[in-house]
Order: structure tokens, then sequence, then C-alpha cells
């Protein structure tokens, strides 16, 4: 049996609470299996109010780029659960020193890890697998009028996906180009 201490128990990316982080806790495990921390107030997250999960049925789906507009505040914590993705962060808070930066993280359910979100970054991910399964838990409450949306494969933003989305919902195909840096 291996006991892991709060100060090895997790590793984190970047030690500035407003920048996107991932967080990859040790598990804890024995002969039952293993045990995981998702979300720690350690890392400087405020309390989650709302869990939702996506489930993604085939290879290549694309969900983003979704982000809330910067006065609704929403952090976010994404985990996948089951199956892989390729996660897509853009930082759009011209404050920032990430500001525009395409930050792109590999999560799956072999290594275990929790992508934290401030507020006023964009997010998207693109399944490496089937069947993935990606938690999200969120600082507020959904509000459909503190969406907004950026087309996956605008040039502006230049994300490079590994794998060509073959399944995206007519909502993420519809949003308009960006004619400069997006704004929140």
């Amino acid at each position: 049996m291996t006991v892991h201490s709060d100060e090895t128990s997790r590793r984190v990316d970047m030690d500035q609470s407003q920048r996107v982080r991932l967080i990859e806790p040790a598990p804890f495990e024995d002969n039952r299996g293993s045990f995981r921390r998702l979300v720690d107030t350690l890392w400087d997250v405020p309390p989650i109010v709302q869990t939702s999960v996506s489930f993604n049925i085939r290879t290549g789906t694309m969900r983003g780029m979704h982000s809330s507009i910067r006065s609704s505040n929403e952090f976010k914590v994404v985990s996948c659960m089951t199956g892989a993705i390729s996660d897509f962060v853009i930082d759009c808070r011209p404050e920032s020193p990430d500001y525009l930066k395409v930050l792109s993280f590999e999560l799956n359910e072999e290594k275990p890890g929790s992508l934290l979100i401030p507020p006023g970054c964009a997010h998207g991910y693109v399944t490496r697998e089937p069947n993935s399964r990606v938690l999200y838990s969120m600082s507020s409450l959904y509000s459909p009028g503190t969406e907004v949306g950026y087309l996956w494969n605008d040039p502006v933003l230049g994300i490079d996906w590994p794998i060509e989305p073959t399944v995206i919902s007519s909502r993420d195909l519809g949003f308009e180009p960006l004619t400069g840096p997006p704004a929140l």
C-alpha cells in the first residue's frame, strides 16, 4: 500500500491561481483499485456549484470552443473519466501573461489529471477514443446569456487539432469567424 502526503499527492504545472493549470494527483492504490481527488481546496478553486458529464460515442467528437463572458466569473475543472481527449484552452484575457496562447493537454483515464480553467478562457476538446466521458465541475450555475463561442477551426485561433474533428454540433459549426483577437 502506498500513502501520499499532501506535498507529494499533487503536481501543479503553473503556480498562479489565475492561470490554466494541469493538476495530476497521485492516486491511492490498493487491492481494490485506486482512489484520486478531482477537486481540492489546496488548488485555489472556488466552490463548485455544478457538475456535468459529457459522453462522446465516437472518436473525433469535438466540443468547443466555449467560454463565458468575464462577468460570470466561471471557473472550470475538467477531467477525462474514460477514454482519451486532446483538450485545448485559449486565454482570452488581455491582461494575462498567456493572452492568446493555445495551451494543449492530453487527458485520459490512464493518466489521472484535472485541468483547471480560470474565467476568461475558451475551452474545447476532441476525443481520441470512442466512449470518452468528460467530467466538468463549475463554480457557477449554467446561464445561457453568459455563453460565447469561437469557431473550432478559425485561423485566428490557429489550433492544431491532432485528429480531424468529424462529429461537431450545429451550434459549434455556427460560430462566426473572428476578425481579430477574441474578447470576452
